[in-house]
């Protein structure tokens, strides 16, 4: 198992996931994987509202809403990797590491030193040491009032960008002014204070070191070794040079020139040295890269000959072992047994298998031949129903015959309804003739006023005197308009004929009717003898209307 998964592993055993010291995340499943993303999700924000963990038995669509809802969560907490609920229905190895990779990254950090080892508590006290260091150091005259002391007024101006910083015309009457100040205090400082300080340092030191003996090598020790001789050097010389400040500054508290050109110099020497020691904390940084990657490889290198010692320890163990014969015989034999009887119950599996295959065949053929005599029964049923049904027509047709004399009543209800609907017919012709007798009055009077008009021009036409042509062509019109007349005459004459031969038609049919009907036992229908009395009363007032035209 690799060392960070080792660290995720280890991280989540102590927020409280009950996870096995070696098990890998490629063996977590999709029920510890969301276990893990609920524990930590509750220690990196408790305010958020998580949903009901779902199991392997709930629905499917609760398992889909609820993951989804873990991902909007997580996603919200500024996971910005390929995740979906898909990655936590059905994980793989590398979404599982990712997701508790950056979950484990945003634990809150612990605290409390319960948990830390000697080397980190060794670690803490160089630390706190070396912040003291790194504070500016006030005089003991100047820490009350907490005004800078000269080295530290020009080295906060000169740290400042090159469009800050004064030029030199501006800058010597501010540290001859500030130089002024501090001497007018009238203390001497010694080195006594640097070093008791650095004799305390020392020992904090020694201490730790004494401490850890057998423990935890520090993982970065070249970084801090550097950082702490940086510090130690920029204290050395702010030192150096506020003693030389003190001891060159005269009654009056003016500074000669050749102060001001020591104190210039020096200044140009730390900024040396400063940039000296960057350069060594870089190379320092880099060795230290170099140094961690050939670690890590030594580990590997070590874990995989502590793999074939393994290997050898065991093989070494069993070649030593006088009775590693017997236990290899002993093996043998039980895999070799192991394998016979799973040979033997594959056999009878398989036996088994070829007896319900053979069942099932033997059941398949008898459906068979159970549906072929179920088709022929089919068959022969068939046959019998269509001989059935013969048989029944011809009874069918030997009770008709049978019954003919039966059925003379029948037939004479169907005559009478034949009747009926020839005189129905009938009635339909002569209203037919009626509105045709009607057209021709219409015509019929139109040539009686047209032959009155004729008869009365030829009547004047005769009476005045003429030529003889004249009067002759005047009587051939009258003529040919009384022969009109006559036509006309005859026409309706016809149409009278013909009303009257269906009108006697129409008797006898109803006569007939009425003699069948009173045979059958029925009645003639009063509707069409109501129709017969209004079509006779029509045509004679027809009649009477033609004979008076005719006068």
């Amino acid at each position: 198992m690799a060392e960070s998964e080792v660290h995720i592993v280890r991280a989540l055993q102590q927020v409280g996931c009950e996870v096995p010291e070696d098990m890998t995340l490629a063996s977590f499943d999709a029920a510890m994987l969301r276990s893990a993303i609920y524990v930590c999700l509750e220690k990196i924000k408790p305010e958020i509202k998580l949903p009901a963990q779902i199991t392997d038995d709930s629905l499917a669509s609760v398992k889909f809403r609820v993951t989804q809802q873990l991902v909007d969560i997580i996603k919200g907490c500024g996971f910005i990797g390929e995740l979906g609920y898909n990655q936590l229905l059905y994980p793989s190895a590398k979404d599982t590491r990712g997701v508790l990779a950056w979950l484990v990254e945003r634990l809150p950090r612990q605290t409390t030193t319960t948990t830390l080892s000697k080397a980190e508590l060794f670690r803490a006290d160089i630390q706190a040491a070396l912040k003291t260091w790194t504070q500016p150091r006030l005089p003991l005259c100047l820490r009350r009032s907490q005004l800078p002391t000269p080295f530290e007024a020009v080295t906060l101006k000169m740290s400042k960008p090159m469009s800050q910083q004064v030029t030199p015309d501006t800058m010597l009457p501010s540290i001859i002014e500030s130089t002024r100040v501090f001497s007018q205090k009238k203390k001497t400082v010694s080195s006594k204070a640097t070093a008791e300080r650095l004799q305390d340092f020392r020992k904090i030191i020694m201490d730790g070191l004494n401490g850890v003996v057998g423990a935890e090598v520090p993982e970065e020790p070249a970084a801090e070794q550097v950082t702490g001789e940086l510090s130690r050097l920029e204290q050395m010389a702010m030192y150096q040079h506020e003693d030389a400040v003190i001891e060159t500054t005269d009654t009056d508290g003016d500074l000669s020139k050749a102060d001001v050109d020591t104190l210039v110099a020096m200044s140009g020497d730390l900024k040396s040295r400063r940039a000296d020691l960057a350069a060594t904390a870089l190379a320092a940084e880099n060795k230290r890269s170099a140094f961690a990657d050939e670690i890590e490889t030594a580990e590997k290198s070590i874990a995989e000959q502590a793999r074939a010692l393994e290997k050898l320890a065991v093989a070494q163990e069993m070649a030593a072992d006088p009775d590693v014969d017997e236990k290899l015989d002993a093996q043998e034999a039980k895999v070799s047994g192991k394998l016979e009887r799973m040979q033997s119950e594959w056999k009878e599996a398989k036996d088994a298998l070829i007896s319900d295959l053979a069942a099932v065949q033997q059941s398949i053929d008898t459906m068979d031949s159970e549906l072929e005599a179920t088709a022929e029964q089919a068959k022969e049923r068939k046959a019998e129903a269509r001989t059935l049904l013969e048989t029944l027509r011809q009874k069918e047709a030997a009770m008709e015959q049978a019954a003919g004399g039966t059925n003379v009543r029948e037939s004479i209800i169907e005559s009478i309804r034949d009747l009926r609907r020839s005189v129905a017919k009938q009635l339909a012709e002569l209203d037919s003739v009626k509105v045709e007798v009607r057209e021709r009055k219409i015509e019929y009077d139109a040539a009686a006023e047209k032959s009155a008009a004729s008869y009365a021009a030829v009547k004047e036409a005769m009476s005045r005197p003429g030529k003889a042509a004249d009067k002759q062509a005047f009587a051939e019109l009258a003529r040919s308009r009384l022969n009109k007349v006559h036509g006309v005459f005859k026409h309706l004459e016809r149409l009278t004929e013909n009303i009257a031969a269906t009108e006697q038609k129409i008797v006898e049919t109803e006569r007939l009717a009425a003699t069948e009907g009173q045979a059958a036992g029925e009645v003639p229908v009063e509707s069409v003898a109501r129709d017969l009395e209004a079509l006779r009363a029509e045509n004679k007032a027809l009649m009477e209307q033609l004979k008076a035209r005719q006068e």
